[in-house]
């Protein structure tokens, strides 16, 4: 087996029995990208503005919620587990 560093992430999955982590490089190889983005906003209406824009385009969102009914809005609006 080649070392990690020229294994493709979908490869490198098979060797994690971490969820989190497995999931990650699963997302990271469907989607074509190990692009992330922290989102910090007050009002939810923003924060989904940006999360729906580069949802397509990341592997993971980093979101710095500021009040639950920021979370809860997030939560109603996109399948948190994998909105694209």
């Amino acid at each position: 087996m080649p070392p990690s560093y020229l294994q493709t992430y979908g490869q490198r999955a098979l060797n994690y029995s971490n969820p989190a982590a497995k999931q990650l490089l699963e997302t990271m190889e469907r989607k074509k990208s190990n692009l992330a983005v922290s989102v910090d906003f007050t009002k939810a209406k923003d924060c989904l503005t940006i999360i729906d824009l580069v949802g397509p385009f990341v592997c993971l969102i980093k979101a710095n919620l500021f009040s639950q009914s920021v979370l809860l809005a997030i939560l109603m609006e996109f399948d948190i587990q994998d909105a694209y």
